[in-house]
């Protein structure tokens, strides 16, 4: 199966034979680490190894989501373009699933690049400019995202 979508996909993602066998025996390692329970917990608490482990403040890291060696659904292109509503406003579909893929919960800690509705790469005043509005709009992500859970419980 692997190597079916490796050679199959529509974006391109095999460029030689090579290419492709160096794909899926990352796809490969990959996996037997997460069945080896042994992905990465660099950022958390746990970081022991890490260059940077030592330079930050223990009071600043969090454990490692509980469900770190589980995965789940991600999609780097979903935004509110990718979303059907219904008149009343209730989701009705999501579309374009191409970049969907599965990957490791960690992957739920970082903020969405969405913000913006943009890529970095699109945005017409250049990428200083996308990483200085992106700050602003991260705040105010943030913030709501704080205002949810103290609501939430």
């Amino acid at each position: 199966m692997h190597i079916a979508q490796l050679m199959f996909q529509h974006n391109d993602a095999v460029v030689s034979e090579d290419d492709c066998r160096n794909k899926y025996v990352a796809r490969q390692i990959f996996r037997r680490l997460a069945i080896q329970r042994r992905l990465s917990t660099f950022g958390f608490s746990y970081d022991c190894w890490s260059v940077q482990s030592p330079k930050i403040p223990g009071s600043t890291l969090l454990p490692a989501p509980s469900s770190s060696e589980n995965f789940r659904l991600w999609d780097d292109d979903f935004r509110a373009g990718n979303i059907l509503l219904t008149s009343s406003d209730k989701i009705a579909a999501l579309i374009d699933w191409e970049f969907t893929y599965v990957g490791p919960t960690q992957f739920s800690l970082d903020p969405p690049w969405w913000l913006l509705l943009e890529t970095a790469e699109m945005w017409l005043f250049g990428m200083d400019d996308w990483c200085e509005v992106y700050q602003k709009r991260l705040k105010t992500w943030l913030a709501a995202m704080r205002k949810a859970e103290v609501r939430d419980g």
